[in-house]
């Protein structure tokens, strides 16, 4: 627990003090303190953010969540523990807001302070788990976005998805990264906006696909066949020329289009389902996988499931996030597992990111998985070395046609 900063937004001074004090025994960093949400966001602000918020919610009503909130929004912090929550109901309620607003519940303090409740708390923090840095995301400009993709600087990066113990490798997702001449390496948090409303998001795309098919090509060359799988926008679904355009790009490369699964979010299918259909039906007709994302985060997707032709299902990562803090989270993940089966429609377990998750999720049944336990998403001569290193592993029976029905098996 060295060099963590946390803050410890509290309103009585007495109890604040005696939180504070126990922090200086287990922490090295820094530590600050506030008596309500404005101050300490003004804090934050000054600082550039903290690891972990200990908040005081319960009596602070709107002040603490609106905090958090505010916080979150501006990528301030990035765990959570919480404190003087006496009502087992109200403890549920609030952990499942603190995971919405993607933050890290760490647990809650409870009504009497004990400093080795505290420590037990503080020692789950994994910093390697986290979800955004502190600080500000700033949109790029429509100017800097065109001069990035102009001058090659957009790269793909793959994050494997693996067999439920993380020895099998059964794909990769592709996901854009800025190497910035100026400002290093950028998510899409800070360009996809500007991506989007600047009309770029298909030039985005065929960068990420040519690099993807290109470093395919060369891993089969070497006799390692791998999936990729490539993210498609709302917006690109309304296109016509969609599948000729990816047809052609395939043709290009003389790449196998039964190695490809385009993952589309669901609020992807809402406003033209009928050019989205024809979309569907021309890229299934060609081989290609079509995978439905984030499953279960939207309002609808039992209906999309049924009405349009997906062999893939990702279940949300929300549901593996929320299984320390709702016991109804196990229940549905165990659902959609059973449902997954009698469908034929393969489950690929997203957000796994602790131990105790992934022994969880291989109880409910859960046989392929993706997150941060098993891999970030890594460089192409990255990925081409974790290809080499899971190559000859045996596989388990059924993982592989549990992930991934339509790609190509490792030997």
């Amino acid at each position: 627990m060295k060099n963590l900063n946390v803050l410890v937004l509290h309103d009585h001074p007495f109890s604040r003090m005696v939180i504070v004090t126990a922090l200086r025994t287990m922490v090295d960093g820094r530590i600050y303190e506030a008596s309500e949400g404005a101050t300490a966001i003004t804090l934050l602000k000054a600082c550039g953010g903290i690891d972990i918020a200990i908040c005081k919610l319960h009596h602070e009503g709107q002040d603490g969540l609106a905090f958090l909130r505010e916080a979150s929004r501006l990528s301030l912090i990035h765990s959570v523990i919480a404190s003087g929550m006496p009502e087992a109901a109200l403890r549920d309620s609030t952990a499942s807001a603190i995971e919405c607003l993607n933050l890290e519940y760490l647990g809650d303090l409870g009504v009497a302070f004990q400093p080795a409740r505290l420590a037990s708390l503080m020692a789950k923090f994994r910093r390697g788990s986290q979800r955004h840095a502190p600080g500000h995301y700033a949109l790029a400009s429509q100017e800097d976005v065109r001069q990035g993709l102009k001058n090659c600087e957009f790269k793909a990066y793959y994050q494997p998805i693996v067999d439920i113990d993380g020895k099998v490798l059964l794909a990769a997702e592709v996901l854009a990264r800025w190497h910035h001449r100026s400002h290093g390496l950028l998510s899409p948090a800070h360009f996809l906006a500007t991506i989007v409303s600047s009309g770029l998001i298909d030039d985005l795309f065929q960068t990420m696909f040519e690099q993807g098919l290109a470093m395919q090509a060369d891993l089969r060359r070497q006799g390692v066949p791998t999936m990729l799988a490539f993210n498609l926008h709302p917006i690109q679904l309304t296109s016509s020329a969609l599948s000729e355009r990816i047809e052609d790009m395939l043709a290009r490369y003389q790449a196998p289009a039964h190695d490809i699964m385009l993952e589309i979010t669901e609020d992807a299918m809402v406003s033209t389902p009928a050019h989205i259909l024809d979309n569907f039906l021309k890229l299934r007709d060609m081989g290609c996988g079509l995978s439905m994302d984030d499953f279960g985060a939207g309002h609808a997707s039992l209906d999309r499931l049924c009405a349009l032709p997906f062999n893939q299902i990702k279940l949300d990562a929300t549901f593996t996030r929320s299984l320390k803090t709702q016991p109804r989270a196990a229940t549905i993940i165990r659902s959609v597992v059973e449902m997954s089966k009698a469908l034929h429609v393969p489950l690929v377990v997203e957000g796994v990111e602790t131990l105790a998750q992934q022994a969880r999720l291989r109880e409910l049944g859960c046989t392929v998985a993706q997150g941060y336990l098993y891999a970030r998403p890594m460089p192409t001569d990255h990925f081409v070395e974790f290809c080499r290193t899971h190559v000859g592993v045996t596989t388990p029976q059924g993982a592989a046609s549990t992930a991934l029905p339509s790609a190509r098996r490792y030997p």
